[in-house]
């Protein structure tokens, strides 16, 4: 990220489930963020990014703050908390990715967002925008480059946050990269999706 963007990375680690529930990940993002203001960056100098769940809590951050940042650039962002869009059954046996249930108690998400002693019929996740961002209020969303796989699951969840972003006038842009999976950026050896991607990266933090 730091080479492709030319710009210094803070990079900063999150408790995780099931030891620490929702919304603790986004305590800790709120605090590298405060971190970040005090060491005097202006809110239009901050990018923030994140790929898969980091996605997510980069969305659930702008939600939180609903601050001018310069960018916010989201890898594979888990928009969803449910997986019955049909990208999930047609690219189940290429992506790494297993479908998600939330009812499950050892599913992650569910380990993630429904406390110890809770059901799920006690909590609202399945629409809480700051859980599921697809259902967010998207109004002054700072310009927005999102990069998915074309075949991954999340495809349809992503197409369908990006669609309803736009609706209320976001401006939001995303690529999708042939035959390619889940944060395929991350991966090993560089190909010409890989390359590309980045280049994309950086081009759209300096248009």
């Amino acid at each position: 990220m730091a080479r492709a963007s030319q710009m210094r990375v803070l990079g900063f680690s999150y408790r995780l489930a099931p030891t620490h529930t929702y919304p603790v990940p986004l305590y800790d993002a709120y605090m590298a963020y405060k971190h970040v203001r005090h060491m005097g960056y202006a809110d239009t100098q901050i990018v923030v990014a994140g790929d898969s769940a980091g996605g997510n809590l980069a969305l659930a951050l702008w939600q939180l703050t609903r601050a001018t940042f310069h960018a916010l650039v989201l890898f594979s962002p888990r928009v969803d908390v449910v997986s019955f869009r049909q990208s999930w059954k047609t690219y189940n046996h290429i992506d790494i990715l297993q479908a998600y249930d939330i009812q499950d108690p050892v599913s992650p998400i569910h380990q993630l967002l429904v406390p110890n002693n809770k059901s799920l019929s006690d909590l609202d996740v399945l629409s809480d925008p700051f859980v599921a961002p697809i259902h967010a209020d998207f109004t002054g969303l700072p310009p927005t480059l999102v990069q998915m796989g074309g075949a991954e699951v999340m495809g349809d969840d992503i197409q369908e946050f990006t669609k309803r972003a736009r609706m209320q006038g976001a401006h939001i842009e995303l690529q999708v990269y042939d035959n390619m999976f889940h944060v395929f950026q991350a991966s090993l050896p560089k190909t010409q999706h890989l390359d590309e991607a980045w280049d994309n990266v950086h081009a759209f933090l300096h248009s």
